[in-house]
């Protein structure tokens, strides 16, 4: 399937002892994320073929959306997006107001990507983000939402004072499914 829904249609009139003979297509449903031609092709009853100069159309989207991604606790993490065209770019937590998130974009004449760096990883980070992509008076696209999965020593062992020859234990959790805690 191309990803695209349309309807096609002509039309003829008589005007000023001319035909005129129009040809319409109509895309209402694009759901493909490249770009693609356009174009007339006219067939006259001696066989001649006219081809128009051909129209791009450019389909602006978040192309690639960020994945979840694990952080490890006072370590970094980041998450990426592309968005096609040259948009404005903005990360939200999902279900977050007023979250400022650092970024770093790179751009080329078609994309523009943006990252979203995690810098000394804590819980409060873990949380539900998406890419925005900004198309001024075209309005906003948004990436699927990325999971940022925090894992942390959520109990640390602690030190403790024992008579001579006598039992001690220490306790460490971590939060999630490691495939192993040792003390």
């Amino acid at each position: 399937s191309s990803g695209i829904n349309a309807e096609y249609g002509t039309n003829s009139t008589y005007s000023d002892s001319n035909w005129l003979t129009m040809a319409q297509l109509r895309i209402d449903s694009i759901t493909t994320r490249d770009a693609f031609e356009v174009t007339c092709l006219v067939l006259y009853p001696e066989g001649m073929p006219v081809n128009s100069t051909p129209a791009t159309v450019t389909v602006y989207s978040v192309t690639t959306s960020p994945v979840d991604t694990i952080g490890i606790h006072t370590n970094n993490s980041s998450m990426s997006c592309v968005a096609s065209g040259a948009p404005s770019i903005r990360w939200d937590k999902v279900g977050a107001t007023g979250v400022t998130l650092d970024t770093n974009l790179t751009s080329s004449a078609d994309y523009v990507t943006s990252h979203l760096f995690f810098t000394d990883v804590q819980a409060g980070d873990a949380g539900s983000y998406k890419c925005i992509a900004d198309y001024g008076g075209m309005g906003d696209h948004s990436s699927t939402e990325a999971l940022l999965t925090v894992y942390e020593i959520t109990r640390d062992p602690v030190g403790q004072a024992i008579e001579r020859q006598g039992e001690v234990e220490f306790i460490c959790e971590s939060n999630g499914v490691p495939s192993s805690v040792r003390c």
